[in-house]
């Protein structure tokens, strides 16, 4: 799988830096936001658990409800 742009949250090029593999610690943020969704939480209150637990966005950043959002139904 080549990339065409900016790898997706939960993976990370592979050694050939043009095969995606799975990023363990992306890929258990992606499941702790859909999990916090099937809860019930908004796309903002997922945003600011995962804000308040350390987690960053790929690029280092704090996420937002538009980020959570991408990423739960991205996956879903």
């Amino acid at each position: 799988l080549k990339t065409g742009g900016d790898v997706p949250f939960g993976f990370r090029l592979g050694k050939d830096g043009r095969t995606l593999v799975e990023d363990a610690a992306e890929q258990e943020t992606i499941a702790l936001a859909r999990s916090l969704a099937a809860e019930g939480l908004s796309f903002r209150r997922i945003a600011e658990e995962l804000n308040r637990r350390g987690i960053q966005t790929k690029k280092g950043r704090k996420w937002t409800h538009v980020q959570a959002a991408t990423i739960i139904r991205a996956t879903a």
